[in-house]
């Protein structure tokens, strides 16, 4: 019968496009709008009341209105040709439209409801239905409805991503505290880094990647890939949304202490949604990680390095002691040219011996 649903999103700009799917930014100031017209109606002699409605939920027999435009009842000045927002439409939605009083038959009247891109959620992925009521011109001017109905495609786009970081080599795996420069760590130790995004409803394609610092100052990130990367699986939160956890390592290196204060070793992780969205996290919105890397003194390895900063002094002993000796014997066994590093502590000795000649 000539009765129109569209969709529309209106930009912030003031522009608007007509859209099939909706895709849910939580940044957007753009606004979505459901929008009814009644132009191309025909034998058209006058509206009495124009509807728009929803289908609240998947198994609802009856439709619910969003909003009605009433030409009926001249005694109620509130809704006498003027949209209303029904009773049921919640707080989030608006209405939008107005009615025709230069055509005698209000065939240029329109009604709609519109609402932030940024509050839909996939509970709004359901039917919409422009319904009216009108009368058909004479000699019988018989009353006739009319509807059409149009369901809508939502996607939520990823939203936050939050970081952890665990030093691998140290004697606890509790998370270290996060500051904008994470310190500190030294060559020989194994860091291992965590993302958890929010991936929105793309829970079957989408990625976080990992990108990492040049060595050579003012080169962009390139992509980084661990050999011992954990991929998560996605967790529904509820309402079609999702979140994944994804975790990669990597081991600290000479190279990376001789950095600059300018180039520090830096990783970043983001959020990509291949295909046609072909979509990923904005720069400003992505996690980093940026890492001071420093060389021991004595050039201990770290696993011994750790295991003296957490005995600590005991009787006033230096935590560790190195003891090169020409010759030993160490379980009734002579060792000559032998370097011993001794870890003390209140309740054992420790010691590492580095051998390079055995003397029967």
């Amino acid at each position: 019968n000539g009765l129109q649903i569209d969709f529309q999103q209106i930009l912030e700009d003031g522009g608007s496009q007509t859209i099939k799917q909706i895709q849910v930014d939580s940044s957007s100031t753009d606004k979505f709008q459901v929008m009814c017209r009644v132009n191309n109606v025909n034998q058209l002699f006058r509206i009495n009341t124009l509807r728009v409605q929803y289908k609240a939920s998947e198994n609802a027999q009856v439709l619910t209105d969003l909003a009605i435009l009433q030409n009926v009842d001249a005694a109620k000045p509130d809704t006498y040709q003027k949209p209303v927002l029904a009773s049921g439409a919640g707080s989030s939605w608006t209405v939008v439209g107005s009615f025709d009083t230069t055509n005698s038959n209000g065939r240029d009247s329109t009604l709609g409801v519109s609402r932030p891109v940024s509050s839909i959620t996939c509970s709004n992925a359901v039917e919409y239905r422009c319904h009216i009521s009108y009368t058909k011109p004479g000699p019988d001017y018989s009353t006739e409805t009319g509807i059409i109905s149009k369901e809508l495609d939502v996607q939520v786009l990823p939203t936050t991503i939050t970081r952890q970081v665990y030093n691998m080599s140290a004697l606890s795996s509790l998370p270290i505290a996060l500051s904008d420069t994470i310190e500190p760590f030294h060559v020989g130790q194994t860091v291992k880094m965590e993302c958890s995004a929010n991936i929105g409803s793309f829970n079957d394609t989408a990625q976080i990647r990992w990108l990492k610092s040049n060595i050579v100052p003012g080169s962009p990130l390139a992509p980084y890939f661990s050999p011992d990367a954990v991929i998560g699986n996605p967790q529904s939160t509820g309402n079609c949304v999702y979140q994944q956890k994804d975790s990669v390592t990597y081991n600290m290196t000479a190279q990376d202490a001789s950095r600059t204060a300018d180039n520090r070793l830096q990783f970043q992780c983001f959020v990509y949604i291949p295909g046609s969205i072909n979509w990923e996290t904005h720069v400003d919105q992505r996690q980093n990680f940026r890492f001071i890397v420093y060389i021991p003194e004595d050039g201990r390895s770290e696993s011994v390095a750790a295991v003296a900063a957490a005995a600590g002094p005991a009787d006033g002993l230096s935590p560790h002691r190195t003891t090169k000796l020409g010759s030993a014997t160490l379980n009734g066994v002579d060792v000559k040219a032998a370097n011993v590093f001794a870890v003390i502590s209140m309740t054992s000795i420790s010691v590492m011996v580095s051998l390079t000649k055995w003397i029967n």
